[in-house]
């Protein structure tokens, strides 16, 4: 992928975003459920993760993704 290219989210809108410690991988929520990781050389989707997603973090050494839902709760932490 290059700078400025688009990328989609066919199976869902994109809510929230997060891009990894080291720059390699972005994670997205979408209004759906879904919490996707994105390789951000090729745009491709490596795995993707169920719950309803408000918001997105990584840890500090990127060894795992935290997913928040609407009403306040973490619905999920996973090993990346």
């Amino acid at each position: 992928m290059q700078v400025g290219e688009e990328w989609e989210d066919k199976d869902d809108g994109v809510q929230t975003m997060g891009l990894s410690p080291d720059g390699k991988t972005v994670t997205t929520g979408s209004q759906g459920g879904a919490v996707k990781m994105w390789n951000i050389d090729t745009g491709k989707v490596m795995k993707t993760l169920i719950g309803h997603t408000k918001s997105v973090c990584w840890s500090p050494d990127g060894g795992r993704v935290v997913n928040g839902s609407h009403n306040e709760r973490v619905l999920g932490m996973y090993s990346t």
